[in-house]
């Protein structure tokens, strides 16, 4: 996804990484969380501020694909990008890359979610703009050598 408009860099820690010397499976979730704050901030007036009952977003799927092994002592590139809008939901893509190779790569799908009343809440005209312009940008076309 090298058209993703949102990016963080992270530099791996000692403590991210397991026995086995790489970055352990259950760091990338948190990485992809830190990187997905800006939507949170979309939804939330004030994140810091925020409750159980006041936070409008729950993510009701996960998954991830591990591709390389990342290792401590290279900065990691998060790529993140709205893949696709629904009513009350979006889907994000992600990936981190490390050294110019792609090591994992995941999707979430979050919901605009009124905790009081427990259902979806449709997404507002603002928050739909707003998604999409965090869209990836379609990839170029692959051409057919001549």
């Amino acid at each position: 996804m090298t058209n993703a408009p949102l990016r963080l860099t992270i530099t791996p820690r000692f403590c991210d990484t397991d026995l086995l010397g790489h970055v352990n499976n259950t760091t990338l979730p948190e990485w992809f969380e830190q990187a997905r704050l800006p939507f949170f901030d979309l939804f939330c007036d004030d994140l810091a501020m925020a409750t159980r009952n006041t936070f409008p977003l729950v993510l009701v799927h996960l998954d991830l694909d591990f591709r390389r092994e990342i290792r401590l002592g290279t900065e990691v590139e998060v790529r993140t990008a709205v893949a696709r809008l629904g009513t009350s939901s979006f889907t994000v893509r992600q990936e981190a890359w490390q050294g110019g190779v792609l090591c994992v790569e995941g999707q979430v799908v979050l919901v605009h979610f009124d905790h009081v009343g427990r259902q979806a809440l449709p997404l507002t005209p603002t928050q739909r703009a707003r998604l999409q312009a965090w869209m990836a940008p379609p990839a170029p076309a692959a051409t057919e050598p001549g």
